[in-house]
């Protein structure tokens, strides 16, 4: 069994671009926190099923615990709060969701 975390980010249209590509480095950066088998992160082509979400973010996780780390990790902090949040829209800039899934990436 594997946890996935998958969050959906609508960027401001505002935002520049060397920040975007900044943020998907970071992103890509936390795979070395404990837990993490996966790290995947993009841009959104497909905007008219979309619903404004124009960025997306998929990390595999261990375990429910190591999920449960990630969200209160300093590096995860301050990813967000410094390369996330600021080129958010102000409305309904962030969905997250987590399931278990019964058969983990083999990748």
């Amino acid at each position: 069994m594997a946890i996935l975390h998958i969050v959906l980010f609508r960027i401001r249209a505002d935002a520049p671009k060397p920040a975007i590509d900044r943020m998907i480095q970071e992103l890509y950066g936390l795979k070395k926190l404990s837990g993490i088998t996966r790290i995947e992160a993009g841009e959104n082509f497909e905007h008219e099923y979309g619903q404004g979400y124009t960025h997306v973010l998929l990390v595999e996780f261990e375990t429910r615990e190591h999920l449960q780390a990630y969200d209160v990790h300093p590096d995860h902090v301050a990813v967000l709060n410094e390369h996330i949040i600021p080129l958010l829209e102000e409305t309904n800039g962030l969905l997250a969701v987590d399931c278990a899934v019964p058969y983990p990436s083999r990748r």
